[in-house]
């Protein structure tokens, strides 16, 4: 496979052994560059945030494609190469953790996320991020738990966050030897579109709701609160008086999204988050 030659011997003369600490697989299969390519729908007036540009595959076709590509890489010695690679071009490297600056502001993100803090990077971009469009690499389990309906055993925090804020779709799913090193899973492209209306107004608050709440995903709410939140039976009089009976007898995997926001909502309004 060429990509896969052409990364092998660059990182040979890098002298960089992938990191499996950091989640570093590099994308070595050009259908994979162009599903996720054709996703973006990327045009001249796009401003692109990739997150992990490695040795710039991706990078390269996102600047023939859009007006503006940062790119985002942690290991100096990538860092370097790319600043080298693309010299005087419409690329700019941010040589950083993405976790740790705030999210440079971007019309659409386009990723193969280190595999290692995919979720964290989500929920930032959710979060902070101003895109209109994600087109994104999971590992398949994770791309199965954004796409999760209520009930399911894949359903959790991050398919509350993701749902009420995108809508996501799940594009397809590659073989593991579409990077190098191999994952031991497969790996899944998702298209997030933000809402224009997002589901929810504090995500803050709804991030902590449902952290707290799937701590006790089994359990029905009434119990879950009480537990997963430590109150007494006043405040937790308090918080079910002002959400639907119902909600109180259903099991925490059981809620939809929208019935998570409206409980987040209460959680706020009463005071026991904020």
């Amino acid at each position: 496979m060429y990509l896969q030659r052409i990364t092998r011997r660059i990182l040979e003369e890098l002298k960089i052994k992938p990191s499996r600490r950091r989640g570093q697989h590099f994308v070595v299969s050009e259908e994979l560059v162009e599903t996720m390519i054709a996703a973006a729908e990327l045009s001249q007036d796009d401003v692109v945030l990739e997150i992990g540009a490695g040795l710039g595959t991706l990078t390269e076709r996102l600047a023939e494609k859009a007006g503006k590509v940062l790119a985002v890489e942690v290991d100096r010695r990538m860092a370097q190469y790319l600043e080298e690679k693309f010299k005087g071009s419409n690329v700019e490297v941010i040589h950083a953790d993405i976790l740790k600056i705030p999210l440079p502001p971007a019309d659409k993100v386009v990723s193969n996320l280190p595999f290692s803090i995919s979720t964290p990077i989500t929920i930032k971009l959710l979060k902070e991020g101003t895109f209109r469009r994600a087109v994104l690499t999971f590992q398949k389990e994770v791309a199965l738990r954004i796409a999760a309906l209520p009930g399911s055993r894949d359903y959790g925090r991050l398919s509350v966050l993701v749902q009420l804020l995108t809508e996501p779709k799940l594009l397809r799913v590659f073989p593991s030897h579409a990077f190098y090193p191999q994952p031991e899973v497969d790996v899944a492209v998702v298209c997030l579109d933000r809402r224009e209306r997002p589901l929810v107004n504090d995500v803050e608050v709804l991030e902590k709701a449902a952290q707290k709440l799937f701590s006790q995903r089994n359990r029905v709410l009434r119990k879950a609160l009480k537990t997963a939140l430590q109150l007494d039976e006043r405040s937790l009089t308090k918080v079910l008086q002002r959400i639907p009976r119902e909600f109180a007898m259903k099991r925490v995997y059981e809620l939809s999204p929208l019935e998570i926001a409206e409980i987040a909502s209460v959680l706020r309004t009463v005071g026991v988050l904020s």
